[in-house]
């Protein structure tokens, strides 16, 4: 039998969890759903395996991605320029 107390939560949990891989205009955004995977599973291996080089090497390349898009300019509106 479901607990109906435990749904809300799961429910506000997986909103909040998808919420971090959408962009400023809430399309999900595929820089940081594929960096999320990786990231996730290098955790998973991690906490399976213990830290090893390969983890670490697999975390900075989820990471860096997502380092990389803090630094991207915004587009400029084209009817701006004149």
């Amino acid at each position: 039998m479901i607990n109906l107390k435990l749904i809300e939560p799961i429910s506000n949990l997986l909103n909040t969890t998808l919420g971090l891989f959408k962009d400023t205009k809430g399309k999900l955004s595929s820089k940081r759903t594929i960096s999320g995977i990786i990231v996730m599973t290098a955790s998973a291996d991690i906490v399976q395996n213990g830290i090893g080089l390969n983890n670490l090497i697999l975390t900075f390349l989820g990471v860096l991605p997502v380092i990389f898009s803090i630094f991207e300019c915004q587009n400029t509106n084209q009817s701006d320029l004149g």
